[in-house]
């Protein structure tokens, strides 16, 4: 399937979810889509314009490969984008292959997403074995007894086989409890309840946002007074909106990539920022959802167009073997060396040393721990 009018342009395919679990992180990919390709267009050093096209999997997997196929089909699209949900982007692996097009990972953080058996994608992301090994770190700073709520997806497993192997070596921890819960749990009662008898001195909740908002209503209602150290799934749906008369009774503090505030004053981070601000109109008491979001998807993309601009060509296969063989990439987060060709992390960009912890401020947008808002 070729569609005519775009002979003379070259797209770029999103598969993601708007959903409510999703909604900040889908709006907040596609708003960094859209920068880079306005910038890219802008400079004018391609033939032909750069596009973007959507299509929403709604979080279901067999739609996210239905997507894939109608993309791959379309000579027209160099690459695909994908969202945060790991379970969709698990079962896609494999059809990825099939297609030979290259898949880029903004959001999603399942440790098995990027292997050698997956050459055609390419993360700039966390990855849960990383993340695992933060949350567990985080919640033992404030005591050895540890409760765990974990969603029951390849993702909630993901975390859970990092955290145990961060476990290894510490002969204090102790993991109390173990919760699973499967999306749509409202309920969060009894497990809050079992949690306090067992004397726990902080709680890791690995989930997206519709769960994590009943957890953390349920959590002020029932008066726990525990530290909740969260996967960054949370922020990628309406948890902020739903939630912001209840985060000042609770202490709860989630991943985030450094760079949204070690490099905010950079002259090429602030000129993305500016840009972000004039296009969508964010004043500054605006939310603005999940920034890093959009800024992982505009690196990403500007890492695209330099394979591209040296492949001299679209075709798919051309531009994956330089994305695999790029050297050093000066981007806007940070000076990155053999990117995507890591002698352990292969096709990952990022590694431990790039996330932190973050907390909301009373805007809804994401601040550094610790940080005075």
């Amino acid at each position: 399937l070729i569609i005519p009018y775009l002979e003379d342009h070259i797209a770029l395919g999103l598969n993601l979810s708007f959903t409510h679990e999703a909604f900040a992180s889908g709006i907040s990919i596609k708003r960094g889509a859209e920068l880079a390709i306005d910038e890219i267009n802008e400079q004018n050093r391609l033939e032909k314009k750069l596009i973007l096209l959507t299509r929403s999997h709604n979080g279901f997997p067999s739609i996210g490969l239905e997507n894939l196929e109608t993309f791959s089909k379309d000579d027209s699209i160099l690459a695909v984008i994908g969202g945060m949900h790991s379970p969709v982007i698990l079962k896609e692996r494999n059809k990825v292959n099939d297609l030979k097009i290259p898949y880029l990972i903004p959001w999603a953080a399942a440790t098995p997403i990027v292997a050698k058996e997956n050459p055609y994608i390419f993360r700039f992301s966390v990855r849960d074995s990383d993340a695992g090994s933060l949350l567990i770190k985080k919640a033992l700073s404030f005591g050895p007894k540890v409760s765990l709520l974990l969603e029951n997806t390849g993702w909630g497993k993901s975390n859970l086989k990092s955290i145990k192997s961060a476990l290894k070596n510490s002969k204090d921890a102790d993991i109390s409890e173990i919760h699973w819960f499967d999306w749509g749990k409202k309920d969060f009662s009894e497990i809050l309840k079992k949690t306090k008898e067992s004397k726990v001195d902080a709680i890791i909740y690995v989930g997206n946002s519709p769960e994590g908002t009943h957890l953390i209503k349920q959590a002020v209602l029932d008066k726990i007074n525990l530290p909740i150290i969260s996967h960054w799934g949370i922020t990628g749906g309406l948890f902020w909106h739903q939630t912001k008369n209840f985060l000042d009774k609770i202490d709860l503090r989630f991943l985030v990539t450094k760079y949204l505030f070690e490099y905010q004053d950079h002259p090429n981070f602030r000129k993305l920022t500016d840009s972000y601000s004039k296009k969508y109109q964010i004043t500054s008491d605006s939310h603005t959802p999940a920034f890093y979001g959009t800024v992982h998807t505009y690196e990403l993309i500007k890492i695209l167009f330099l394979a591209l601009e040296k492949s001299k060509s679209a075709d798919r296969d051309m531009v994956v073997k330089y994305l695999r063989n790029m050297g050093h990439y000066n981007g806007y987060t940070r000076k990155f060396t053999n990117i995507f060709n890591h002698p352990s992390r292969g096709q990952e960009a990022l590694n431990i040393n790039d996330i932190t912890f973050g907390k909301y401020d009373q805007h809804g947008n994401i601040k550094l721990d610790g940080n005075k808002e």
